[in-house]
Order: C-alpha cells, then structure tokens, then sequence
C-alpha cells in the first residue's frame, strides 16, 4: 500500500490531535487490512468492519480521530475457516494470535500483528512507516444466539462464567488453587454445560477454549440473530438481526475502501444508540490510549537504562 507523504504529519480532526505516530500505527493497521482483505477473498470469506471501525467509515469515512485499533467481524463458520487458513499466506515476520492455541493466553481475541516485538531497526522501521510497535487488527466472531429469551440468558449466563473465569486467573493457576467464586463457577459449567476441567493442566486456557465453545454452540443457521459473545455478556441489547448481516457494502476508510454491513444503521444504533452520528469523544476503553503506549514505556526504559537519549521520533 502507497500512503502520500503528508499522511503521517500530524493533523486536528473534530478538535482531536493526532500524532505522526499515531498515523504511523494506522498505516500498519491498514496494510494488515488490506492483507486479510487479500486472504478473504481467495477463501470466500465474507468480513465486516465492526464496532468503532464500522462507525468511523460511516461517520468519518476513516478513523473515529479518537480512535486507535481497527476491529472486524466474521460469521463464526468464517472465523473458524479464516483462522485455519490465513497463516499460509502471512507475511515474513507476521502472527496470527490465536488465543486458543496459546499455552499462557492473555487475551481471547484473535489477532493478525505484523511483529511480535518492539523493533528498532532500520530494515524494520523503514518498512512499517517509522512505527516500532507492534500494529494489529482485532477479529471477533458473530455466533448464532437462541431466539426464545429464555434459553437465551442461559446461554448468555454460561458464557458469562467461563469467560469469568478465563479472565479471572492466574496462568500457572490449577483447579486446585482456585478461588472459591472462580470454583463457583467451575463447578456450574460441569454441572450445567458438562464441561470437564483436567485437574494437571493450567486451568486458564481451559476456560477459554470452554467459553469459545458455549459461544459457538448454537450452529443452528435458522435462529434470527448473532451476537459477539464478548460484549453480549456485559449488553444485554447488543444483538443483531442476520439480515443486518446478509450483504455487504463498500465504504471509504482512508484511503481505502472496507466492507461494511448493508444493516450498518440497525447495527450502529444497537451499540451506540439512535445518536450514533453526533461525534461523542468517549472517556473508557477497553485499553490504554494510545495502544502501543506501554510498549512506548518500555522502549524508553531501555533506551534509558543505557543512558540514552530516548529518541523524539518514537514519541506520541
């Protein structure tokens, strides 16, 4: 991808400043957009930009200027076969971080990085912008969720406690050393979800691969809506009717065009209300701003642990 030169200068979008680094870290993104785009279209696999990537094409036709990370979603029979199939054709250097197959997951959200260290070689910054951090796209599944409400708080209620206890635990953790609200609900899941905990194996990863599971387990193609599980947990109203979902259209994304659902109003107002296009800078999200800012932390640390000057074209 050819970006001009001008798009990594800094730049004021609705009363918002962005650093060159920021576009920098956008940049990457992009490319790795542009790379699952690739990988999608030789699989037959059909994608969506979801949540603030979906609101930025359509409000800001690119990046909400606040924003920094790009998130997408798949039909689950998708995600399960673009997971299979995208590291055949990854780039020399990229990942796709699966947290499935990690021994030691820390998140559960699948990921296409383009490193999976902080690098400040030439080679490496001249081919990723400038930007030495690690630049990545977030992917989601869409699973099918039961229609009756009832049936359907219970799998919400499932998925809840072993994502709980995914997200609760220590990576060495056994079953044994569990707390007794995390045992709680170990105890539930066997009972109710017939889960089965192997007593000699780290119990984290368990529970992930248990919650991906519930989140997967209505395969059902005739149920009338989908949902991502991760957030459906915490919003009862985060879910979508499949038609929203049926076909795509192309909108603008920088300087790029990206796939968006046709039902992107239906969509949109489930997550962020009738009010969606009234720009609202938001004050939490689900990690530190700027993304790369720990990393940034860490860099300067080293830099100054060899009595270095820690170089300005790192910053921001």
């Amino acid at each position: 991808m050819i970006f001009p030169e001008d798009y990594f200068e800094p730049e004021e979008r609705d009363g918002f400043h962005i650093t060159s680094m920021m576009k920098r870290n956008w940049a990457v993104q992009l490319e790795i957009i542009e790379f699952i785009g690739k990988v999608c279209r030789k699989q037959g696999i059909k994608w969506y930009a979801e949540f603030g990537t979906l609101l930025g094409a359509v409000r800001h036709k690119g990046y909400i200027p606040w924003d920094d990370d790009v998130d997408i979603t798949m039909m689950r029979k998708d995600y399960e076969k673009f997971m299979a199939r995208a590291s055949r054709d990854l780039p020399k250097g990229w990942h796709l971080f699966n947290g499935r197959n990690e021994e030691n997951p820390t998140a559960s959200t699948l990921q296409v990085i383009n490193t999976d260290v902080v690098c400040v070689e030439p080679e490496h910054l001249e081919r990723y912008h400038g930007f030495p951090y690690i630049g990545g796209v977030d992917i989601f599944p869409l699973d099918n969720i039961p229609d009756d409400p009832e049936e359907r708080e219970i799998h919400r209620a499932l998925y809840t406690l072993a994502y709980y206890g995914f997200y609760h635990t220590g990576e060495s953790d056994m079953l044994r050393d569990l707390k007794p609200e995390i045992r709680d609900a170990a105890d539930t899941l066997t009972e109710a979800a017939g889960a089965r905990f192997d007593p000699e194996m780290p119990i984290k990863p368990q529970f992930l691969i248990l919650s991906d599971q519930i989140a997967a387990s209505y395969s059902n193609d005739r149920t009338k809506e989908v949902a991502d599980m991760q957030f459906f947990m915490n919003t009862e109203r985060e879910h979508i009717s499949k038609t929203a979902y049926q076909k795509t259209i192309m909108m603008p994304f920088e300087m790029m065009d990206i796939p968006v659902p046709e039902g992107y109003d239906e969509v949109l107002k489930a997550y962020y209300g009738d009010g969606y296009m009234t720009p609202v800078r938001y004050a939490g999200t689900a990690h530190e701003y700027p993304c790369y800012a720990k990393a940034e932390r860490r860099l300067r640390l080293y830099y100054e642990s060899r009595g270095l000057q820690f170089p300005k074209e790192f910053e921001g």
